[in-house]
């Protein structure tokens, strides 16, 4: 095989998945191969059929090809120079991202984020949530709580708690009610 032989362009039509991934590669010129196909340490993906591929056929034998790289046009998203994404598209309404910004920020987009860290996490800065906040755990906080708009303890209102038998002076008036 000469030298101009060594990488084949082609699509993937399956994939095999395990501890050695496999490629069914369609070739340009419409020949069907198995790849084995070599990820980066650490991460792990799997095409959907349609994606393309090159393959390196090792010492110019086809028969102990690898793919180098799978990429899908399809569905790829468009960044900023300097700027890296992860990215899969179930279809193209449901994006799933997370994105470094140039400008130093970090976008996630999903449908719902689970993170499991069970000796805790810490986030340094402030923070801000649109949407509702749910704990199962005691709530702690070493500044002010303050809620714009209802604060309940219990059954007890904020606003609208009363305390009956009220004194003038040092004496404690009655409990909330």
């Amino acid at each position: 095989m000469s030298e101009r032989n060594l990488l084949r362009r082609g699509f993937v039509i399956a994939i095999a998945h395990g501890a050695n991934r496999v490629l069914t590669m369609l070739g340009l010129a419409g020949q069907q191969k198995e790849v084995e196909w070599i990820e980066p340490y650490g991460l792990a993906t799997a095409p959907l059929p349609g994606s393309e591929t090159l393959a390196l056929c090792i010492d110019g034998n086809e028969s102990g090809s690898v793919a180098l790289t799978v990429g899908d046009r399809r569905f790829r998203f468009d960044v900023a120079d300097g700027e890296v994404a992860l990215y899969t598209y179930l279809n193209a309404a449901e994006e799933h991202r997370l994105h470094f910004r140039g400008d130093r920020t970090i976008e996630l987009l999903g449908k719902a984020l689970r993170i499991a860290v069970p000796e805790g996490a810490d986030i340094v800065g402030d923070v801000r949530i649109d949407g509702n906040v749910w704990a199962t755990g005691d709530v702690v906080a070493d500044g002010t709580v303050t809620g714009k708009t209802e604060v309940i303890f219990g059954s007890i209102r904020g606003s609208m708690h009363a305390h009956p038998d009220v004194q003038r002076g040092d004496d404690i008036s009655g409990g909330p009610q």
